[in-house]
């Protein structure tokens, strides 16, 4: 079955484990620097964007651990997550390809390494766009080990 767009933000609406699962899904894309940080700061095409980095990942970290959302943030998330529907379709419909195997494909992603990931970043975005993120990513990750934070404190 191949998801689309409407489909899957009538779903993010109307259910709140897809909501969760959603969030989830985009939560992986973001960066390790990114998920510590409760942040975006590399504006590589995937993940949350900035303007919702900061909630939504945080919100990712809170159903990483295994809790659930409260009332209150389902109902914030479910406005933001509207215009992920697009990285749901493309992560939803890659993942529709793994169907037969024996492992989920949650299983499957989770125990990737990070040149498995960075493959599946460029079967999305194209080489380009991977690369970018991962040096970006390379490079803040020294900034943070060098001086503690992101101010040098």
């Amino acid at each position: 079955m191949q998801y689309t767009k409407e489909f899957i933000q009538e779903k993010l609406a109307t259910d709140k484990r897809w909501l969760e699962r959603g969030i989830l899904a985009i939560w992986k894309f973001q960066t390790t620097s990114e998920k510590k940080m409760c942040d975006t700061h590399l504006f590589n095409g995937v993940g949350f964007n900035g303007a919702d980095g900061r909630f939504m990942t945080s919100l990712g970290n809170i159903l990483n651990r295994g809790y659930h959302l409260t009332e209150k943030q389902v109902y914030v998330a479910r406005k933001k997550m509207k215009k992920y529907a697009g990285q749901l379709v493309k992560i939803i419909n890659e993942k529709e390809k793994w169907k037969g195997f024996t492992k989920s494909p949650s299983s499957v992603i989770a125990k990737m390494t990070e040149a498995e990931r960075k493959q599946l970043l460029e079967n999305f975005y194209g080489k380009d766009a991977a690369e970018i993120a991962r040096q970006q990513d390379n490079a803040l990750a020294i900034m943070i080990d060098r001086s503690g934070s992101m101010e040098g404190n």
